[in-house]
């Protein structure tokens, strides 16, 4: 791991240059050890916070891991111009030496931040008794290192369709923090190294503050937004969020039982969030539509159970999506003309028998521009009072969804149980304006899982790693259907791994 390598020795610094914690400006950059920092609460306090800032980088989920780059290859969006960022990658040249240096980015993005929970793991390891919640920060740097080396995996890994894929190589999984080359897993060494991560992280965070109190207690809009561990919970990787990212690692192992699967976990989740003052439950219809627009939950928020804390969340969506009054660019935003939004309507949210028109969705995330032929997307759309707007007015990425759940435990149905497998789809139909689907329909599930999926999670950066792991067609929004193939889900891995790693190409799966 050359990249890698390379950045151990300044790691720290850069670390604590991203946490934005008064307590660290008081001391020099290059007087300040990584014991020094470690050995007490605020120093471990700005270096976790340290992590989340990287994690909303633009190349990560700041931007290209969740509304951007990532849903552009879902073919949300039409990119036809070739001097959009994302134009090769969106047509999956991944050879374009363009698109190997974004690709190259996501990699090396999340390995560092790997890097940085190795870190700190470590050193809180050191001085656990002069650290307040040292549960809590074990218990997030653990969840965190797992989430990181999925999403990698889900990039990177190969498509696995049968038992034996899992033993295919994979990515190399992390645990120290040093420069040692690490070598490459199989998929399902890979993922359980990420379930016994989780495991021990929900353990770690039995006593997490999100189980007795609202997810959002201690709620502010300050710049600071990682300073207290304590504080808004849901914007951290919180025990909720773990049982959710269990939910998915078993998805990925191919398990989906009610045993210890990813029906399990999914179920379990359901049923402590019904108990839980932490307030994540089902948007209702005034939520989304109240009547005035700046109080309309477009982002679901309630049903958020885990995000990122992004302050420049919304003048970055503004721009990407051309929204009124934003600095729109040819290089980088998403227009959706009316041809566009006629698809949407047509392929994705109107599409009979199980789309109409009464979709909330549909609805309420694209306004036309007053004098324009313009639909820009309005999911992230910034409320005018953010003051007076409590839950929607939070400027944040959503990583997992109340609606993820529910569509698990679908998902583990079909071809199970298809008519209760239809009876938790329709749980959700019901939370967005549409009707439920006839008992009869139940035949259908599977493909009305799977176009139900692609019209909630727009925006979310989820729809291309589903399509991967079901090693499904991606259905535009339009007519055009892009069919599933290795060549387009398997993104290829940086050739320094090759170079100066451990690994022989000739033995990549990619």
């Amino acid at each position: 791991m050359k990249q890698i390598t390379n950045i151990l020795a300044c790691l720290f610094i850069g670390l604590l240059m991203s946490s934005c914690n008064d307590w660290l400006d008081v001391t020099p950059q290059g007087e300040a050890r990584a014991d020094d920092i470690l050995s007490n609460t605020p120093g471990v306090n700005s270096a976790l916070a340290g992590i989340y800032y990287r994690l909303i980088d633009s190349k990560l989920h700041g931007s290209d891991l969740s509304y951007g780059t990532i849903d552009a290859m879902a073919q949300y969006y039409t990119v036809d111009n070739n001097v959009h960022e994302d134009y090769y990658l969106v047509q999956f040249d991944y050879e374009n030496l363009t698109a190997r240096a974004r690709i190259d980015d996501w990699w090396s993005g999340y390995y560092v931040a790997i890097g940085q929970c190795n870190q700190v793991y470590d050193g809180i390891q050191n001085y656990r008794s002069n650290i307040d919640r040292a549960d809590l920060f074990e218990g997030e740097l653990l969840a965190l290192r797992a989430f990181m080396h999925m999403q990698v995996y889900q990039l990177f890994g190969p498509v696995v369709q049968s038992d034996a894929d899992l033993d295919q190589k994979a990515i190399p999984y992390r645990i120290k923090f040093d420069n040692v080359t690490t070598p490459f897993l199989s998929c399902r060494e890979v993922l359980q190294n990420a379930k016994e991560d989780l495991t021990k992280a929900l353990e770690l965070l039995e006593n997490d503050p999100i189980k007795g109190g609202h997810k959002r207690d201690n709620f502010n809009l300050s710049d600071v937004s990682y300073n207290n561990i304590l504080d808004n919970r849901v914007s951290r990787v919180n025990y909720y969020a773990v049982m959710g990212l269990l939910m998915r690692v078993n998805q990925l192992m191919l398990n989906q039982s009610e045993a210890d699967g990813s029906f399990y976990w999914a179920n379990q989740l359901v049923t402590e969030l019904e108990d839980s003052p932490a307030r994540i439950f089902l948007a209702e219809q005034e939520d989304v539509s109240s009547g005035d627009d700046d109080a309309n939950d477009l982002n679901y928020s309630s049903e958020v159970i885990f995000a990122l804390f992004d302050n420049n969340l919304f003048k970055n969506a503004g721009d990407k999506f051309s929204l009124p009054g934003f600095n729109s660019s040819s290089k980088k935003s998403y227009t959706i003309n009316e041809s566009d939004f006629n698809n949407f309507v047509t392929y994705v949210y109107g599409r009979e028998p199980d789309g109409a028109g009464t979709d909330y969705r549909l609805k309420y995330w694209f306004n036309q521009n007053t004098g324009t032929t313009l639909y820009p997307f309005q999911k992230y759309r910034e409320p005018v009072d953010r003051g007076t707007v409590y839950e929607i007015s939070y400027p944040e990425v959503a990583v997992l969804r109340l609606s993820e759940v529910y569509y698990a435990m679908c998902e583990a149905k079909v071809d199970v149980d298809n008519v209760k497998a239809l009876e938790y789809l329709n749980t959700l139909r019901s939370h967005r304006g549409l009707p439920d689907l006839e008992e009869t329909e139940a035949v259908n599930v599977a493909t009305y899982l799977m176009r139900e999926r692609r019209k909630e999670f727009m925006g979310d950066g989820r729809t291309f790693f589903i399509n991967k792991r079901m090693y499904a067609d991606i259905e535009a929004s339009s007519a055009v259907t892009i069919p599933a193939s290795k060549a387009i889900f398997e993104l290829p891995i940086p050739e320094d791994e090759f170079v100066y790693g451990p690994e022989d190409k000739s033995t990549d799966n990619n």
